[in-house]
């Protein structure tokens, strides 16, 4: 009588590295959106962080009376904000001295909005129905005083000693990302204080 003796066999069968491989894959899957739809929710948070940059960067030139083209007069700086045309902002210098963004004034820098962030909307400090759609927020050498202006009444003054024309003394950009319905408020108040919420 012979005897035979059975090896046993090390490794996998391929049903288990079958199911192996496909765990792996799934996890990867989940793993992968978690960290897309986190890197969406950050976009608004970066974006609100720009706006608010820019807005300091005009600020910042106003208090220095930094000049354009050579021209002392050219240093009143501003940044426009449209709710209509919610997919950009732009930083300009106000060249009539008008308190809004106009086409005499000069652009000099555009942020364009990501894809699925937008200005949802544009409030006064009180956040009433009587919202402007146009808002220009300009800085006035050499303190800079700050001016706020809607486009919608076209009602600034051209007193540069007062701080703002309209009943109002704050304003709030509230942009929206349409991806994950977040929010991110913008706010700035008369005495150049510039935050975001």
């Amino acid at each position: 009588m012979t005897h035979v003796a059975y090896k046993k066999r090390l490794g996998f069968t391929m049903l288990e590295l079958a199911v192996t491989i496909s765990l792996i894959v799934l996890l990867l899957t989940l793993s992968s959106i978690a960290y897309r739809r986190a890197n969406k929710r950050t976009e608004v948070i970066l974006t609100a962080q720009q706006i608010v940059s820019t807005l300091r960067l005009a600020q910042s030139y106003a208090a220095s009376s930094k000049e354009v083209d050579g021209n002392a007069d050219y240093n009143i700086w501003g940044v426009y904000f449209d709710e209509i045309d919610n997919g950009r902002i732009t930083m300009f210098v106000d060249k009539n001295k008008d308190g809004m963004y106009s086409g005499l004034s000069e652009k000099y820098k555009e942020i364009i909005l990501p894809k699925q962030i937008e200005v949802d909307s544009l409030l006064y400090d009180d956040r009433n129905d009587n919202s402007p759609t146009q808002v220009s927020i300009t800085f006035v050498p050499p303190d800079p005083k700050v001016r706020m202006c809607s486009h919608t009444s076209g009602n600034c003054t051209d007193n540069w000693a007062t701080n703002w024309s309209e009943p109002w003394d704050s304003f709030y950009l509230i942009l929206s990302d349409t991806f994950n319905n977040s929010v991110k408020d913008i706010h700035v108040n008369f005495f150049g204080l510039i935050d975001s919420r």
